[in-house]
């Protein structure tokens, strides 16, 4: 399940893994940040242990600027709008307690290292454990033609 647009998070740790959460994120209907129509997504997992900043990214889109200590970065896929990336797992006492705030940015990978944001999020801990969707990219509009 999806939230067009959107991503979905779930959180499928049981009984055999108690203090780790394993998580399957997606997104459905990404940006285009590509000369040719697609992107080529990656996301960030951070740990958020300061309040977010206001910025503007280079195209004077306002954003926040998440601050927190980096988890997980995950492969990136070429060429979709729709990406599903690989299945991971980050250990309970990484996360810290159910109200740690989460924060997972989506980028378009770039050859020459200028990877463009193509959307945010950020959730507590606690709201891993609901089936299916539970949040929705802050998407960005593209700032290069399709």
């Amino acid at each position: 399940m999806h939230h067009p647009g959107g991503t979905s998070v779930q959180d499928d740790h049981g009984a055999h893994k108690p203090n780790v959460v394993t998580l399957n994120l997606s997104a459905k209907g990404l940006d285009k940040k590509d000369m040719f129509g697609k992107s080529d997504p990656y996301i960030c997992v951070y740990v958020i242990d300061q309040p977010p900043i206001p910025s503007k990214t280079s195209s004077g889109l306002d954003t926040l600027f998440l601050r927190g200590r980096l988890v997980y970065k995950s492969e990136v896929i070429i060429k979709t709008l729709d990406p599903t990336w690989k299945q991971f797992d980050l250990p309970l006492a990484l996360l810290g307690g159910p109200n740690t705030l989460l924060g997972i940015q989506c980028y378009d990978w770039d050859k020459d290292g200028g990877h463009d944001l193509i959307g945010y999020l950020s959730l507590d801990v606690k709201s891993l454990t609901k089936e299916g969707p539970c949040a929705a990219f802050q998407k960005k509009k593209s700032s290069k033609s399709s």
